[in-house]
């Protein structure tokens, strides 16, 4: 049988366990052209990888977006609200080494768990949005008094002023 070998002293292999037949530590790189339709032009262009494994770096057509390397949260890129209307190539390399010791048994790098895969599951979303945002919006609610600060971080790409109004309501 082919857990003949592992019935010997010290050899252990358990089957269906997170041990794959091959393993790949390094870069895997993905390209292809996407096009850019005209009712984004002149809007906030992102990119968003929701869950990749685990640095990415991003280009669009040969122009760096930049990298990220958070094992938590979505990778956001931004393409500015300059691109042109029409085809381009966009260029992803994720990388699974271990840039950071996070330790020999963490789920997110070992075999115990999820395993070291290399890639990146979920959403894949280029977004057209206004040039003018909510980056975040925080609560800090008193209920006793029947009260909540709202704090707004608002913020533009266009380098320059705007004023907008902002109406907040709550229920207990």
């Amino acid at each position: 049988s082919r857990y003949a070998p592992y019935r010997e002293p010290g050899a252990i292999k358990t089957p269906f366990w997170l041990q794959p037949e091959k393993y790949y530590a390094g870069a895997a790189w993905y390209q292809r052209t996407v096009r850019i339709p005209r009712e984004w032009e002149g809007q906030r262009l992102t990119l968003t990888l929701e869950r990749p494994h685990w640095e990415t770096a991003a280009w669009l057509d040969d122009v760096p977006l930049g990298r990220c390397d958070s094992l938590a949260t979505a990778h956001v890129y931004e393409l500015g609200t300059h691109v042109a209307p029409g085809d381009h190539r966009l260029t992803i390399r994720v990388d699974n080494r271990m840039l950071i010791d996070v330790g020999p048994n963490a789920h997110s790098m070992s075999d115990h768990t999820q395993s070291n895969w290399n890639g990146i599951v979920g959403r894949l979303e280029l977004a057209a949005e206004s040039p003018i945002w909510l980056r975040t919006v925080r609560v800090f609610p008193d209920v006793a008094r029947k009260h909540a600060l709202v704090k707004i971080d608002m913020t533009s790409v266009l380098g320059k002023s705007a004023s907008g109004t902002v109406r907040v309501t709550a229920r207990l």
